[in-house]
């Protein structure tokens, strides 16, 4: 069991059911063989479980399969697979998505002949639909339009654009993850904290460099159930990155606007959020927001800012 491999996929599940078994295939049918698979389910209510289970029984490479109580902490979860990860490099992915056929392999060549990459990634990727259909209606991503970038590059695309690549089909050495620690698990936001620490990690490093394929690595499965479509949840967790991670610097024009897409969903919660949150306490958030939910609903807003002790309505004498 203590067997060392080359690579650790590191896979997380939630209700994906109806997608494991094609995620699965994928990986067992890469152009790269010395692997493991860690699954971890986070409390399914379908049979995800059962999915795994009869999968596991049938893999050609050491697959594990851990179940648990729903945590909802998608980092926690990643980093409890990582500890177990027995591999020289780990990557990560949800099992509603799946692999670009032999898109494992070049990138493995790339880190055995170059010791000092940290990792690899692919700045393109496939958007699909529940059914396995290509969407192309996916925007190209900016790390795309740029040859050899640099690290400070990636940076500041995580920051001005809210994500530099895809961490799916990224592959990265494992003794560099444990140095940074993973994922932060008191973080909603997973992926780009955790790009985050990478970079600023290779920034301080100088030995240590990174490759970008600009070619697709993964296909990334468009359903109504990803967690990144939940508007309020990710300003939420942007805004914490923001301050954790880019304290002394301005939100960037695409997390305004982002803010005004999240606002027109949930006004109230928003402008609840600006009045509380420490990145968006601010009066030019807090003014802008009490002005469209006044225009969206004006009693509603009064109810609001009495309920949450904000305003103290006049009393008749």
């Amino acid at each position: 069991m203590n067997e060392k491999c080359t690579l650790s996929f590191c896979c997380v599940s939630y209700n994906h059911a109806q997608f494991i078994e094609e995620c699965v295939n994928s990986i067992w049918n890469q152009d790269y063989k010395d692997i493991e698979i860690l699954a971890l389910d986070d409390g399914s209510s379908d049979n995800s479980v059962k999915i795994l289970n009869k999968l596991k029984n049938i893999s050609p490479c050491s697959m594990t399969v851990i179940t648990q109580q729903n945590s909802g902490n998608i980092g926690k979860n990643f980093n409890k697979l990582i500890k177990l990860a027995r591999g020289e490099y780990i990557t990560v992915l949800s099992f509603d998505d799946k692999l670009v056929e032999n898109s494992i392999g070049y990138k493995i060549n790339y880190l055995n002949i170059n010791k000092n990459c940290a990792f690899t990634c692919d700045s393109k990727i496939i958007e699909i639909d529940s059914n396995g259909n290509i969407n192309n209606e996916l925007a190209p991503m900016q790390l795309s339009k740029i040859n050899n970038p640099t690290v400070e590059q990636i940076l500041k695309i995580e920051f001005e654009d809210i994500g530099a690549y895809y961490m799916q089909g990224a592959i990265y050495r494992k003794n560099i993850v444990d140095i940074i620690q993973g994922f932060d698990e008191d973080m909603i936001c997973d992926d780009i904290v955790f790009r985050t620490k990478i970079a600023r990690y290779i920034l301080k490093h100088k030995e240590y460099s990174f490759k970008v394929f600009h070619i697709p690595g993964i296909y990334y499965r468009s359903h109504p159930n990803n967690v990144s479509k939940n508007s309020y949840r990710q300003i939420i967790g942007v805004a914490d990155y923001m301050q954790r991670y880019w304290k002394n610097y301005p939100n960037p024009q695409k997390y305004d606007k982002w803010l005004e897409f999240a606002l027109n969903e949930h006004p109230y919660k928003i402008l609840l959020l600006s009045i509380t949150h420490i990145r968006l306490r601010h009066w030019k958030y807090i003014s802008t927001f009490l002005y469209k939910c006044y225009k969206y609903n004006k009693s509603k807003l009064r109810q609001f800012l009495i309920k949450h002790k904000l305003y103290k309505p006049k009393q008749n004498k």
